[in-house]
């Protein structure tokens, strides 16, 4: 599992937000279950752009899950105290914190955050146990060249 902050946006989330097909996506997507889409094409290429060190996409598309503590798209994120006030990031951090950063400290799971470790409740630049990663990343969430890279993507290709 992949962590970042907030989804980006684009003029194509206004028109599929404004199409009932698009809403009825949303829906699914929001359950989890949905899966990677190519109907969205900004955010096929950002994907394609972010999991490349994985692999190939349709090796990874059913082994990888990406997560955001704000739901809400947006073109840059700058009301960081916005996550302490919605219901839906506060949920998203309890789970994270009290669910999957365990698993993946246990090796049960993967977890790479790779954007905005401090809001996770992470220190960026550190290994968590078998399996949780906060990596020094750039700003739009590709990891930095070094040992702790060198160390996510060996790791990566075990569980993917």
């Amino acid at each position: 599992m992949l962590l970042y902050l907030s989804p980006g946006f684009s003029e194509t989330d206004v028109k599929i937000a404004r199409s009932k097909e698009g809403q009825e996506r949303y829906v699914k997507q929001r359950t989890g279950r949905l899966g990677f889409t190519d109907h969205h094409p900004e955010a096929a290429r950002w994907r394609r752009e972010r999991l490349a060190w994985l692999g190939e996409p349709e090796v990874i598309k059913d082994k990888v899950a990406i997560a955001n503590i704000g739901a809400y798209h947006s073109r840059t994120f700058t009301d960081h105290h916005v996550l302490a006030a919605l219901p839906s990031s506060r949920a998203m951090l309890d789970w994270a914190q009290s669910i999957l950063f365990p698993q993946a400290e246990r090796g049960e799971r993967m977890v790479v955050c790779l954007r905005a470790a401090n809001f996770w409740g992470l220190e960026a630049g550190r290994r968590y146990g078998k399996a949780l990663f906060a990596p020094q990343t750039t700003r739009s969430g590709h990891m930095r060249r070094g040992k702790l890279r060198d160390d996510i993507e060996r790791t990566a290709r075990r569980y993917v």
